[in-house]
């Protein structure tokens, strides 16, 4: 890997966690093998989640009918949106790995980071129609999360906890050309 741009996503509120735990060791294990590494903490950067015509800052395509998904794209090709989305454009097309670092949350991503996705890869960025995988540029993508959870419940006078504490790492591979 030696050579090689990494970028982690990493989206929990508490550095002490044990997904803080896990972005430390792979900054450290991935600088040691030699890659460049730029970690995207988004609560540290207190990332906007929400998309909203704020993103926009140019003329919308359609100003009577506010639909996001049309007017970023739209933004996208015309070099108008926010910097804080075109800084995180270009650190994701800059790496050849991204990471994507989380606590799963109701079966999903933390809300901050749905938002970033939502907001950083939109269509004509990371992805257009006719730009699926052979043409895409999306290459490699690996998220690593915690499941943890503690359940207690009080049953004939006894106390019970269960904890359940399951790390899943995921690796991702876009059928795309560099």
């Amino acid at each position: 890997m030696a050579g090689k741009k990494v970028l982690i996503v990493y989206a929990h509120q508490e550095p002490k966690s044990f997904n803080g735990s896990l972005k430390k060791v792979a900054v450290d294990e991935l600088s040691k093998q030699g890659c460049t590494v730029t970690v995207s903490d988004l609560y540290a950067m207190n990332f906007e989640p929400r998309a909203t015509r704020k993103d926009i800052t140019g003329d919308l395509s359609n100003p009577e009918v506010f639909s996001y998904g049309v007017e970023a794209y739209e933004a996208y090709k015309k070099n108008c949106l926010t910097s804080d989305i075109t800084e995180e454009q270009k650190k994701v097309q800059e790496a050849d790995l991204v990471i994507f670092q989380f606590p799963l949350y109701w079966f999903s991503v933390p809300a901050i980071l749905k938002g970033w996705m939502d907001r950083v890869l939109c269509q004509g960025f990371a992805f257009d129609i006719p730009g699926f995988y052979d043409s895409g540029f999306l290459k490699v993508c690996a998220l690593g999360t915690r499941i943890p959870g503690l359940l207690e419940w009080e049953e004939g006078g006894g106390s019970y906890q269960v904890i359940v504490c399951c790390c899943f790492f995921f690796l991702f591979f876009f059928l795309s050309k560099c």
